[in-house]
């Protein structure tokens, strides 16, 4: 061993680093004037941080120097910068003279310097992020239809009892859009997309959704009116008085796609007035019902589960049985009712053989009590009326083929067989409103390829968009599988096959007779209808008006 390591050991705080020593040459630099108080070190940092601040100010002078542009830009740079830089703390003169302190006082000087440029900087970054920000968000606002901005005067912000901002919009609904509802309540006078302009329904809007609807019977209307009034007192405390029907969709279970879900709806309100229970829906994460679809809430019925309510939704098995749904709604002690009903009859044969002979049937009664149980999302809302902006339709002034063959063809032989089929539900489509606008919408990509060959073999514009419905046993997303319906729900009349889409598609659409069913060995073998020529469709109208 080495004797400085073994002085180092014996006495370790004897031995100093190169820095920590101080020559009689850099006495002799420092110590006439100064007492040899300003050591090299002092001199090195006075130095640097004088460097360091004429930088950043050139910086935030314009300078073309990258470097300091980055610093002087990026507050994180000027945050490292800073942190780099030793702690304030009083240098111990190394031979008691006075230039200790004026040494301390001029890297004091420039640290407190260079702190308020790096706050500069950085508050001036601050300032051009937000105005970025606005810059963009104010853009986004008018491609969604923005009139302006000003001052929030609206009195359709407010709070609940927990602190949650809840925003209405015109009609005095309650927003669920987040976005929407905080451009609302920041102020911003947002226009959502235009609603959609559909023809009569015979459902007026005023006090209620279903007081003048002549396809909701008298009972339900009356069931309605009694839901409103028990669902506005029910609350923690008092919900053990009532007993409740609850549609449900939860989480592992197979609940089949979107018309399996609703489609009972009919059947299952029946059920629930007939024994009086609270009807409710609710399907789990992550496509909640109502990330689509909400309740009107004005002039519609609250269908929304309370969550004192849900615990024991979630404790009571499933029934997808019809008889036994009947048996346990009339049983008092059970208080809820769990019906996941996944059948291709979706249970409207048991509603269908309890109405009156005046009543309408329950696909004819479907859309009045879809209108009065169900409002189009914002998001949803959007997207559909963007869909027919981008195609160039107009709601109620096209007709609509869903065609949902599965097949993926292997050979030509499959190949041929897909494209009779094509054509032949394009053929029934043609008959309901020769001459289009058409809409095809189609289960696979073959599919869509081949209707629109077809159009164009009869020169006429057809939209064909590829929609894949969900067909899975879990929930998965469903906002494709929503616009498919509310496409088809906007057109004036509808071809479909035996699933449950196309024939939501009709009972929602403009015209409920305007229909026409092309499945194989089922429905319809048809020809492509061409229009009539000018003369004989004014002659056609004529003989219709009489």
């Amino acid at each position: 061993m080495s004797m400085r390591n073994r002085t180092q050991q014996q006495f370790p705080n004897k031995i100093r680093s190169p820095i920590q020593r101080t020559s009689s040459r850099d006495k002799g630099i420092h110590g006439a004037g100064s007492g040899g108080g300003f050591t090299v070190k002092a001199a090195m940092a006075v130095v640097g941080l004088g460097l360091l601040g004429l930088f950043l100010y050139m910086g935030n002078n314009g300078s073309s120097n990258q470097a300091v542009d980055a610093a002087t830009s990026n507050p994180n740079s000027v945050r490292k910068v800073l942190q780099e830089q030793p702690a304030d703390q009083e240098k111990k003169p190394q031979d008691g003279g006075s230039g200790s302190g004026k040494s301390g006082a001029i890297e004091q000087q420039m640290r407190d310097q260079l702190k308020a440029e790096a706050r500069k900087a950085a508050q001036e970054h601050h300032e051009r992020d937000q105005a970025n920000l606005q810059q963009a968000h104010d853009k986004a606002l008018q491609q969604k239809g923005v009139k302006g901005v000003e001052t929030n005067k609206n009195k359709n912000v407010e709070h609940d009892k927990n602190g949650k901002l809840i925003v209405r919009d015109a009609e005095g609904d309650i927003v669920q859009d987040d976005m929407l509802a905080k451009d609302i309540a920041a102020g911003r006078d947002v226009e959502g997309p235009k609603e959609v302009e559909q023809e009569e329904t015979d459902v007026a809007v005023g006090d209620n959704r279903w007081k003048d609807s002549k396809n909701i019977p008298n009972w339900l209307k009356e069931y309605f009116e009694w839901h409103v009034e028990v669902t506005s007192q029910l609350v923690k405390p008092n919900w053990r008085e009532q007993k409740y029907l609850v549609m449900t969709c939860l989480g592992g279970e197979i609940c089949g796609n979107v018309a399996h879900r609703l489609r009972p709806m009919m059947a299952m309100l029946r059920i629930a007035a007939d024994s009086k229970r609270i009807f409710y829906i609710h399907w789990d994460l992550p496509d909640r019902l109502e990330k689509f679809l909400h309740p009107p809430q004005h002039g519609g019925i609250d269908w929304v589960v309370p969550d004192f309510v849900m615990w024991k939704v979630r404790k009571s098995p499933h029934q997808n049985d019809i008889e036994i749904i009947v048996q346990q709604a009339y049983q008092d002690d059970r208080r809820v009712v769990n019906v996941m009903y996944n059948d291709d009859t979706f249970a409207e044969p048991y509603y269908n053989d309890r109405r009156k002979d005046e009543e309408k049937a329950a696909s004819e009664a479907f859309k009045d009590v879809w209108n009065v149980l169900f409002k189009p999302s914002f998001m949803l809302t959007e997207r559909m009326t963007e869909s027919l902006r981008l195609m160039g339709l107009e709601p109620g002034e096209y007709a609509t083929a869903h065609i949902d063959y599965e097949m993926v063809p292997k050979d030509d032989a499959e190949q041929e067989d897909l494209r009779l089929k094509v054509e032949n539900a394009m053929n029934c489509m043609s008959h309901l409103r020769p001459g289009g606008p058409f809409l095809v919408a189609a289960q696979t990509y073959a599919i869509a390829r081949e209707a629109i060959v077809y159009g164009k073999q009869h020169n006429v514009k057809v939209h064909a968009k590829q929609i894949a419905h969900d067909t899975s046993t879990v929930p998965t997303d469903l906002f494709t599988s929503f616009v498919e319906i509310m496409l088809m729900a906007n057109s004036r009349c509808v071809a479909y096959n035996r699933g449950g889409y196309g024939q939501l598609g009709y009972m929602l659409g403009y015209n409920y007779n305007c229909r026409i069913k092309y499945t194989e060995g089922e429905g319809a073998e048809c020809k492509w209808t061409d229009p009539l020529p000018a003369t004989e469709e004014r002659e056609k109208i004529a003989q219709d008006a009489k």
